[in-house]
């Protein structure tokens, strides 16, 4: 186990590191990883190569200039991502260029970063998400696959709003993408764009995006809502302190209170 003494921050500060080296390299199963700080790498702040049954939880990774946090390689399996905060990175969070199966991505929030907030690209076998936020990434929200290999991610209760681009995409890679009672709230592109794939769409909302959806005619589609009404689109609760367990703060920002939408209740 690597984590804080009890209300104490560790603030691991990458500056001095070399821009063509990983700030933390880690190879390794079974550790939990907690309360952390990671900022000012020159390059990704963590990586975790075929690393299986890990747990971060409640870390802080910001103005690296590549990823926050990577988790990558095949035989990447069994981890679990809760309650983070990933922003002012060049990727949020990534789950990339490899495989393996039961990684859980719970409670995080990804904001500011120079690319996406969430990327999944080339990571061949199913990511499930829920209860994360995406925002104010210069590109999209949650990037969902990428080249040649698409994977049956599953997300839920997710929220992507004020990104440059898309909300949610596969980046037309045709990926096989499950996307339940989730929100895409002012994205500069589509609130959900997959344009090419078999994407499944139910119970969820877009509102003031350049357009809805961009989908491809195999998509599947149930009790959506592109004209929805918000108790309240004030980002200010939202974009706050976590509560003091470490749980996404309370807030009615985008909740609708019809079934609809992602629930914003972390």
């Amino acid at each position: 186990m690597l984590r804080n003494y009890r209300d104490e921050r560790p603030v691991l500060d990458a500056a001095g590191i070399l821009a063509d080296k990983w700030a933390i390299t880690q190879h390794s199963s079974w550790w939990t990883v907690q309360g952390l700080e990671i900022k000012n790498s020159r390059s990704h702040a963590y990586v975790c190569s075929s690393c299986t049954h890990m747990l971060f939880r409640g870390l802080t990774s910001h103005h690296n200039a590549r990823s926050g946090l990577m988790l990558r390689d095949p035989g990447t399996a069994d981890n679990r991502v809760l309650n983070s905060d990933f922003h002012d990175n060049g990727t949020g969070l990534s789950i990339q260029f490899g495989d393996g199966a039961g990684n859980l991505v719970r409670g995080d929030r990804s904001w500011g970063n120079a690319a996406a907030g969430f990327d999944l690209g080339d990571f061949g076998s199913p990511v499930t998400l829920e209860y994360d936020w995406a925002y104010g990434n210069e590109q999209s929200g949650f990037a969902l696959a990428g080249g040649t290999v698409t994977a049956a991610h599953s997300l839920r209760h997710d929220v992507a709003w004020d990104n440059g681009g898309n909300g949610f995409t596969d980046d037309g890679a045709g990926a096989p993408v499950s996307i339940v009672n989730s929100t895409a709230f002012r994205n500069g592109a589509a609130g959900y764009a997959f344009p090419a794939g078999p994407v499944l769409l139910r119970s969820d909302v877009a509102a003031g995006n350049r357009t809805p959806a961009t989908l491809s005619a195999d998509a599947r589609q149930s009790r959506n809502d592109w004209d929805p009404t918000f108790r309240s689109t004030d980002p200010a609760s939202a974009e706050g302190p976590r509560r003091a367990d470490g749980s996404l703060p309370r807030t009615t920002f985008l909740v609708t209170g019809n079934g609809t939408g992602a629930s914003m209740g972390g």
